[in-house]
This record gives C-alpha cells, structure tokens and sequence, in this order.
C-alpha cells in the first residue's frame, strides 16, 4: 500500500501554498492590525482565488466547484490554514454543503451564486 499523495495532491497543496504566500500573507498585518477586512481586498483575492480555481474547491465539478476528493480537500484547507483565518475563510470561499441538497431552483437561487463568489453561503 502506497500512503504518499498523489502527483495530483502535490499539485494542489503546492498550488495552494503559493497562492497563500503570494495573496494572503501580505494582508495578514493590515487584518491583524485593523481588524477589518477591506471589501476591496476581498474582491481582489477573491477573484485571483476564482482564477487559480482555489474558489469553491469542496463543491463538486458538476455544479461548478473544484469537485476534490475528501483526502485532497483536507490537504487543500490545510495549507489555506496557514493564513488569517479572515483572509481565507472570506476571500477563499467554501460554500456549505448544505446547499447541495436542495432543488434545483434552490441551487440555482443559493448555491451557484456561492460558487460563482456572488454571495457568502446564502447571503447577499
């Protein structure tokens, strides 16, 4: 049995890790000194976090999330854990899972706008 991760895993935690030291960790300061997250910053981070294909990473591929496995996801949060919590939490969206069980007119409604990084779980 093999218990090394995959070229894959590797992939996203190097990924993951380069996107916190380049995006996140340069605002750690500004947060923990303001304790405020600017909306500007969070649109900024979220954006570049939407085109690294950071954003939505536990929603699957069907709905528009990065669709990773349970093992990769862990890897993933762990090296977006390395950051503020604020900086990551907000400008790195997870949407709830909660929000896969509803209709389709209710995913459409609540989950997609989530994933598109539109709203915060389900709110506006």
């Amino acid at each position: 049995m093999h218990f090394g991760m995959t070229d894959e895993q590797r992939m996203i935690v190097d990924t993951t890790r380069a996107f916190v030291e380049a995006e996140l960790y340069p605002h750690e300061a500004e947060v923990e000194r303001t304790g405020h997250l600017r909306m500007d910053l969070i649109r900024e981070i979220q954006a570049k976090a939407i085109e690294a294909g950071l954003y939505a990473a536990n929603m699957p591929e069907e709905v528009g999330g990065a669709g990773l496995d349970t093992l990769s996801w862990l890897l993933y949060e762990r090296e977006l854990g390395r950051a503020n919590y604020a900086l990551h939490w907000t400008c790195v969206a997870r949407p709830s899972n909660i929000l896969l069980a509803g209709t389709e007119e209710q995913r459409e409604r609540y989950l997609h706008p989530c994933i598109r990084g539109e709203k915060w779980d389900c709110l506006r």
